[in-house]
């Protein structure tokens, strides 16, 4: 068992979600449920932003997901935070409308980190599952003492790169948010993004 030190919201989500950077936010909204945020629907971008390639939606998260981070056919609960693209098509041109006309399948998913507490039997149960999809890079050791592992992996097909960092007695430093807010520290993360 877990304290979450996030904001502290009511939703709680049950469901498994199974969307991956890459799919869309409505794909993810339609396997987990809105997110904590409260967004009706997505905030518009300026169309400028779109054209040069620099829109984005961070820090849209689910504080209690049942989820599958890195698609080993184990859902783990914890906290999804995921950060979107706006990319959809003739986007450009919705937006210079009056109202801009935005949806959740204009945005598509660039990262997704999740944060939880794994038992160890439960790690190197997911260790021993990743195996059939992804490829570890590199593990190191960080920390004095017991300190964590920090594992960098890539998906088989090239598609995916991720970062997984474990500690079996105490606790893990988070992976930088881009909002610059300071998620809970638990003892297992992952970060998952579009390979370069």
């Amino acid at each position: 068992m877990f304290v979450v030190l996030f904001i502290v919201m009511a939703l709680a989500v049950a469901e498994p979600g199974w969307a991956f950077p890459g799919q869309t936010a409505a794909e993810l909204i339609q396997a987990l449920g809105p997110s904590a945020n409260g967004y009706v629907a997505p905030p518009a971008p300026s169309a400028e932003a779109v054209r040069a390639g620099s829109a984005q939606l961070s820090s849209v998260y689910w504080p209690q997901a049942s989820y599958d981070p890195l698609r080993t056919g184990s859902a783990l609960t914890g906290i999804l935070v995921a950060t979107f693209d706006y990319r959809g098509p003739d986007l450009i041109t919705r937006l210079q409308k009056s109202p801009p006309e935005v949806g959740w399948p204009d945005l598509v998913s660039r990262s997704e980190v999740f944060l939880s507490f794994v038992p160890p039997a439960g790690f190197k149960a997911l260790l021993a599952a990743l195996q059939a999809t992804w490829v570890v890079q590199s593990k190191t050791h960080k920390g004095a003492g017991d300190g964590y592992d920090l594992y960098a992996l890539v998906s088989k097909d090239g598609a995916l790169a991720a970062e997984l960092s474990y500690s079996e007695k105490g606790e893990v430093p988070p992976p930088p948010d881009p909002s610059g807010k300071k998620p809970p520290t638990l003892n297992f993360w992952s970060r998952v993004t579009l390979a370069p």
